[in-house]
């Protein structure tokens, strides 16, 4: 189920499929994929999605820190580098919502790499839509 507070909607992760997570029940991803949402009901507006996550192994990998693309129902909103530092983790994503369907949303790490023993990976500890007014 989702939760829902004031303008707020909160996914929980454990909904997620397929679904890999740490002994705090963070969301991981290890590898390139995708993993979605259950279906969620939106109405018409303008929304942000706060998703909370790192790219792990402490430091970029050949330059480069994990990557996220975000589509709701294949439709792409944003994509981003995470951040590795703990204490960025926020990354507020606005989006305009203008159809009657449910929507699904699909996190999807596309930069995956493993190189000298080090391992690119996702971490995600939350998710949340905010409808802007």
């Amino acid at each position: 189920k989702q939760q829902k507070k004031e303008n707020n909607l909160e996914l929980y992760i454990n909904q997620f499929t397929p679904l890999n997570k740490d002994g705090n029940g963070n969301l991981m991803m290890f590898e390139n994929s995708t993993v979605k949402s259950p279906e969620i009901s939106l109405k018409r507006g303008k929304y942000e999605l706060v998703i909370n996550g790192n790219s792990l192994q402490g430091k970029p990998i050949q330059g480069k820190n994990a990557h996220l693309l975000i589509k709701i129902n294949e439709q792409e909103i944003a994509n981003y580098y995470l951040s590795e530092n703990l204490n960025n983790r926020e990354k507020k994503l606005s989006f305009e919502w203008t159809s009657d369907k449910k929507a699904r949303i699909s996190l999807i790490f596309d930069n995956d790499i493993s190189v000298n023993g080090l391992d690119r990976n996702v971490v995600v500890y939350s998710i949340k839509i905010k409808e802007l007014k």
